[in-house]
């Protein structure tokens, strides 16, 4: 806590002055009624980026020369843009008059860039949270292991210096700051969400849940308006968490929800509840039929009961008892291995990415699994959904934290037999196959679930 308030300070004291000198230098420009963007990124020798529009249809395509320099008109609508390119991406701010100058290298495309220029500030500051502030605060482990008043009291706290911070960082647009408030306010409140799940895993709390006091924040919320899902993705994520957070075994709870959804007056928020629903509809899914009875029940004629019903059939495919194909795997060598070379063993398969936090946050618990059954006939797998422009990366972090078990990585990730197999639309994900190559559950608990998982390997084992 007091860590990421003095990181703010510094951060604040750094931008105000380093921003003011670029935007004083640059209102000596004449003014113009579009923007312009120009730079360098190193290495991006004759390639085609793309800009395009969060909030609309605009989008252009930004090409760079032998030197990976480029500079282009932009005459969309003010607001936020998001720059990709090989699968990597940043985000500016950009309105009419602006003019900013970018510095970056295509190795490390999306990490390390900086902006210059008037206006250059909007763009800095979506940089400064989301590489250094949310990041921060989504992995501050401190925060998830208080009990739940402190938590509280904490969480008020980094909300007011946030916003603070954002308020005070010199040459922002005023619309901005306020969209920016509300995104950090957004941002605070997913971290409630965070601590509901992870605080009952920590040893002496397996009992807790959240009190009344617990959600009070999120009764000053309008969930049923259609701005804030448009403005914020954020705000999508905790207001379908809210809605379902007592719906999570039975179909009564379900229903409940279904019936909340026809009642909301905003059709982007009732269409949202649907979408929920039917994203928690999974391989394996321990709620599935819970959540299929509710809705063929409550809403038989809506796009999402047509849309459980062909996942209902596809999942058949992977239910348990069915053979899995040999699929090749790529180790640390680069060197192919088949799932065929286990046979003989239990194999529980690891789905993850270097770039996935709840992958991340599950590998400590993977390996006490790990070590727990390390003499029992089970093989662990970690296969990683890095892609091909990634493996380098993949390849530094198993080895730089010594990661336990086999560390494969999976060529063509999401759009590979595997994935499609085991229709993996998200990660992490963990299977668990037999001695003889077939399914035992497509969709483990995860291994921060303890008691779960050593019920289920301990039956087998």
């Amino acid at each position: 806590m007091k860590y990421l308030l003095f990181t703010l300070s510094c951060l604040f004291l750094f931008s105000c002055k380093t921003t003011q000198q670029s935007i004083t230098k640059e209102n000596k420009t004449k003014e113009v009624d579009y923007c312009l963007i120009s730079g360098q990124i190193k290495g991006a020798k004759d390639m085609t980026a793309m800009l395009a529009h969060l909030d609309s249809p605009y989008r252009v395509s930004v090409k760079l020369d032998s030197t990976g320099s480029f500079s282009d008109t932009v005459r969309g609508p003010e607001g936020r843009y998001i720059f990709y390119m090989d699968q990597r991406y940043f985000f500016y701010y950009l309105k009419p008059k602006f003019n900013i100058r970018l510095a970056s290298n295509f190795e490390n495309f999306d990490e390390e860039y900086s902006f210059a220029g008037t206006g250059a500030a909007n763009s800095a500051i979506m940089k400064v949270l989301k590489d250094s502030i949310y990041p921060m605060l989504e992995e501050n482990e401190t925060l998830i292991k208080q009990p739940e008043g402190k938590f509280l009291a904490e969480m008020q706290v980094l909300e007011e210096q946030i916003g603070l911070f954002i308020e005070n960082y010199n040459g922002l647009e005023p619309i901005f700051v306020d969209f920016l408030k509300e995104e950090a306010k957004y941002q605070c409140l997913y971290q409630y969400f965070e601590y509901v799940e992870r605080h009952p895993l920590l040893p002496g709390f397996n009992d807790y849940s959240p009190t009344e006091k617990f959600f009070e924040p999120f009764t000053q919320v309008d969930f049923d308006s259609d701005g804030n899902y448009d403005k914020h993705k954020m705000f999508e994520f905790i207001a379908q968490h809210y809605f379902f957070r007592n719906a999570d075994t039975t179909k009564t709870s379900y229903l409940a929800v279904i019936e909340t959804a026809k009642g909301l007056k905003s059709e982007v928020a009732r269409a949202s509840l649907y979408e929920y629903l039917n994203q928690s509809y999974i391989p394996g899914g321990k709620n599935n039929e819970a959540i299929y009875a509710a809705a063929m029940e409550a809403c038989p004629d809506t796009v999402v009961c047509a849309n459980i019903r062909a996942k209902e059939k596809k999942f058949k495919s992977i239910e348990r008892g069915r053979t899995v194909p040999d699929f090749v795997f790529i180790d640390l060598a680069d060197k192919a291995h088949s799932l065929a070379d286990y046979r003989g063993k239990y194999v529980f398969i690891d789905t993850w990415a270097t770039w996935c936090a709840p992958c991340k946050y599950e590998i400590p618990f993977l390996e006490e699994l790990l070590e727990a059954y390390r003499d029992k006939n089970i093989v662990f797998m970690s296969v990683s959904f890095d892609s091909e422009e990634d493996r380098d990366k993949w390849k530094n972090m198993v080895r730089k934290n010594d990661m336990k078990g086999l560390q494969f990585i999976m060529e063509e990730n999401w759009e590979s037999d595997f994935a499609k197999f085991f229709i993996i639309r998200s990660i992490p994900r963990f299977i668990l196959i037999d001695k003889e190559g077939k399914i035992v559950n497509s969709n483990m608990p995860t291994p921060s679930q303890k008691a779960e998982i050593h019920k289920i390997l301990d039956a087998l084992l």
